[in-house]
C-alpha cells in the first residue's frame, strides 16, 4: 500500500476526503457494500461522524454507516493531486 497511513473509517475527520484501501467483514456485507461503491481506492467524504456510525458521501451519495460496518472500512488520507470530488 505504498506505505500509506491505513486506519478505520471511525477515525477520519469531519469534511475530510479520503480513499478507500480495504473494505473487510462478513462476505455479504463486503459485497453490499461494494454495490453501493465502496470499493479499493473509490473516494468519500465523511460528513458525520459518532459513536453509533457515520454518515460519508460517496459517489454523489450521503449514505449512513452503522460503527460496526464503519470499523471495516480501511481509509487513508487522499493527497491533493488525488483528489476528483
Amino acid at each position: 500500500m505504498n506505505n500509506e497511513f491505513t486506519f478505520p473509517l471511525t477515525m477520519g475527520k469531519i469534511k475530510g476526503k479520503f480513499k478507500i484501501n480495504k473494505v473487510k467483514g462478513k462476505q455479504e456485507i463486503v459485497k453490499y457494500l461494494e454495490n453501493l461503491g465502496f470499493i479499493k481506492g473509490a473516494e468519500i467524504v465523511i460528513l458525520e461522524i459518532s459513536n453509533k456510525g457515520a454518515i460519508v458521501k460517496i459517489q454523489n451519495s450521503k449514505i449512513a454507516l452503522d460503527d460496526n460496518i464503519c470499523k471495516n472500512i480501511l481509509i487513508s488520507e487522499l493527497k491533493i493531486q488525488e483528489h476528483s470530488m
